[in-house]
């Protein structure tokens, strides 16, 4: 939304534009909570990007930027009460051209661990989402959103095959830490449509997944 030769006569840099917006999408957030909604998800379009090697050297520093992302995040939420609050880790979703980042969660753990919020929405459902052993290292009492279901291919998974990839959750952080999702959206954009149709197959399978499971661990 920053962009250069553009913006600056508005706001000089890309840090002091998202300064600006963190107060604007805190108020967003209480108004959303005083409304009665019970989970409220922040979508973080950037930080999880920086898992691939390739999009850190692009950053002349990207441990500052992956500071920053969480920095602001945890300005927006400080305080809120009386609402779960998550946060989706996107890896940018186009559809069927697949995915904007591919590396594990190792490079931004560090960072990640320091957001003050009840749920990470973590992608695992593609290939190139790294070992899900990482997930024994959250801090304790964060409970994660588990992408289980592709949303960018054709292909819908059978749902013994997500119950399975939810098992390789289990096996490192319990059942009881555990909700199930998509990776990501269905709707990425006018360019990528994914049909209606499709989505619902898809979500079909993740409801039978999730009861194939409440009769393995309750």
């Amino acid at each position: 939304m920053w962009e250069p030769g553009h913006s600056e006569s508005a706001y000089p840099t890309r840090e002091a534009f998202c300064e600006a917006v963190v107060p604007v999408l805190r108020d967003e957030l209480l108004a959303i909570r005083d409304m009665g909604v019970d989970v409220i998800q922040l979508d973080e379009p950037h930080l999880c990007i920086l898992v691939d090697p390739e999009v850190r050297a692009k950053f002349e520093n990207p441990e500052a930027e992956m500071r920053n992302a969480v920095d602001w995040i945890n300005q927006i939420v400080d305080g809120v009460d009386g609402v779960q609050l998550s946060v989706h880790l996107c890896r940018r979703n186009w559809g069927r051209r697949g995915w904007g980042a591919a590396g594990g969660y190792e490079a931004i753990l560090e960072h990640v661990s320091r957001l003050e919020v009840d749920q990470l929405m973590l992608e695992f459902s593609i290939p190139v989402a790294g070992d899900m052993a990482i997930l024994a290292e959250l801090p304790q009492q964060v409970q994660v959103g588990l992408g289980c279901v592709d949303v960018r291919f054709p292909d819908v998974e059978e749902p013994e095959t997500i119950a399975e990839r939810v098992e390789t959750a289990i096996a490192h952080i319990g059942a009881d830490r555990l909700t199930l999702n998509p990776d990501c959206g269905f709707a990425p954009g006018k360019d990528h449509e994914v049909p209606l149709d499709e989505s619902y197959e898809k979500l079909k399978s993740l409801a039978a997944a999730a009861e194939l499971l409440r009769g393995r661990h309750g």
